[in-house]
């Protein structure tokens, strides 16, 4: 059974791993300079700063003992992560995640209706998944630190 909790410094390199693997064909310019910029902000060390750092809100999915997804919220209205174990697709567990931790900002007073909404910075792949959660598309595709993403809000 998979269990959703806020995650601790021990899970950093578990995470990082996890990311590393599904995003590695989404980089553009793969380990190139454009790119440093964003391996390091998915490090074990960067995330370990995350979990450790209140403006974050991070969680975790473990089943058996095994990392299969982690969620980011920052400042809680930008969803910086967002990422499910390929094994684990298909199963609901992205939505789980998108509403454990919007229900946790919620309970902390923020309401992304009135409060200015959410947003977040899509891979190509994951857009219909957004869209699903009530995202949008804003502006045109970017470019930055080697990767390609669609800016969307909520």
């Amino acid at each position: 059974m998979i269990q959703i909790r806020k995650a601790i410094p021990s899970d950093a390199p578990a995470i990082s791993a996890l990311i590393r693997d599904l995003v590695k064909h989404s980089i553009i310019d793969n380990y190139e300079e454009a790119s440093k910029k964003f391996w390091e902000s998915i490090s074990e060390d960067s995330e370990r700063k995350y979990i450790e750092d209140s403006s974050y809100k991070y969680l975790v999915a473990v089943d058996n003992d095994t990392l299969v997804g982690c969620i980011v919220m920052r400042d809680n209205k930008h969803l910086a992560h967002l990422f499910v174990a390929k094994e684990s697709q298909g199963k609901g567990l992205a939505s789980k995640l998108w509403h454990e931790v919007k229900s946790q900002v919620e309970l902390e007073g923020y309401d992304g209706g009135h409060d200015g909404g959410y947003t977040v910075n899509s891979s190509l792949e994951a857009i219909k998944i957004y869209e699903h959660f009530g995202f949008h598309m804003v502006g045109e595709l970017k470019r930055e630190d080697g990767i390609v993403f669609q800016p969307m809000e909520m």
